[in-house]
Parts: C-alpha cells; sequence; structure tokens
C-alpha cells in the first residue's frame, strides 16, 4: 500500500471524504484485503488514543479569521503594469524583433559564393600544405616530394593538375 492509499484511508476514517470518494473507498475496501486490515488496525488504534487522550477542541476564532484576511491583502501581488507602460514594452520588443529580422535577411545576402570560390575554399587544406611544401622544398627529400606531389594529384581538380 502506497502513502497515498494509507492517507485515503485515514481520511475516510475520519469522515472527511465527499460522498463519492468515500463510495469510492469502500468499493475499493470490498475487493482489496490489505486494506481492509490496516483500516481495522487503524480503528483499533484510534480507539485505542481515544480512550486515554480526549479529542481536542480547536476552531479558528473571529480575531484570527480577520488577521489573516488583512494580511492575505497586504501581500497581495502588484497590479499589471500600467497600459502606456505595456505599450512602450510591447513596441521596445516589435523593434527588437525587427531589428534582427532585418540583420539577418542582411547577412544572408552577403555569403554569396560563385564556383571558383566555392572551389578553392573546399580545398583550402590542400593550398596550405602546398604552401608549406613551397616553402620547405629544400629542406625535404626528393622522395618525400614526389609522395606529397602524388597525393596532391588525387584531390586536386584535374583542371588544377595540367
Amino acid at each position: 500500500m502506497n502513502e497515498f492509499q494509507g492517507i485515503r484511508l485515514m481520511e475516510y476514517l475520519d469522515g472527511r471524504l465527499p460522498p463519492a470518494d468515500r463510495a469510492a473507498v469502500e468499493e475499493w475496501l470490498e475487493k482489496d484485503p490489505e486494506a481492509r486490515h490496516v483500516l481495522d488496525e487503524q480503528r483499533r488504534l484510534w480507539s485505542l488514543l481515544g480512550q486515554d487522550l480526549p479529542e481536542p477542541a480547536v476552531s479558528a476564532s473571529a480575531e484570527f479569521r480577520a488577521v489573516t484576511l488583512e494580511r492575505a491583502a497586504q501581500e497581495r501581488p502588484a497590479a499589471l503594469l500600467p497600459l502606456r507602460t505595456r505599450a512602450v514594452a510591447l513596441l521596445a520588443a516589435s523593434l527588437l524583433v525587427a531589428v534582427a529580422g532585418w540583420a539577418w535577411w542582411s547577412a544572408q545576402g552577403q555569403v554569396r559564393l560563385d564556383e571558383t570560390d566555392r572551389a578553392v575554399v573546399g580545398r583550402l587544406h590542400l593550398l596550405e600544405q602546398y604552401d608549406f611544401l613551397q616553402a620547405h622544398a629544400d629542406e625535404l627529400d626528393v622522395a618525400v616530394k614526389a609522395e606529397v606531389l602524388r597525393h596532391f594529384q588525387g584531390e586536386l581538380p584535374r583542371e588544377a593538375v595540367r
């Protein structure tokens, strides 16, 4: 039995359940022997406690009710922003969205590359390696140069190899 079911039985035993919920608990008790056993244990415990401990007479006074309502009224959240402030905030948000949209749209037009530029950018790592090869040509062995050039021939487009 879970905690919610235990609390439900306590409310049933205490008589605090509305009629529909009370009927649902009674139906559950008919089907579940464990629930009936727990309810009997709770009834027995309550009857033992009731003999030694009378039920306290506790109720809220009129003064307590008045003080509580007064505090609740004082702690009420501030009213919504005035109409003028809301209009200014809406205008500022609209302006921000418009500027962001214009910046995005103008940036889209600047990214256009023609096919030659795309080919260069796509093979930029090869150009950097080729620059390194040219800068250090005197230091490298002929076999290494030949291997690097063969590697470049496999990756460079045919029109660049000619």
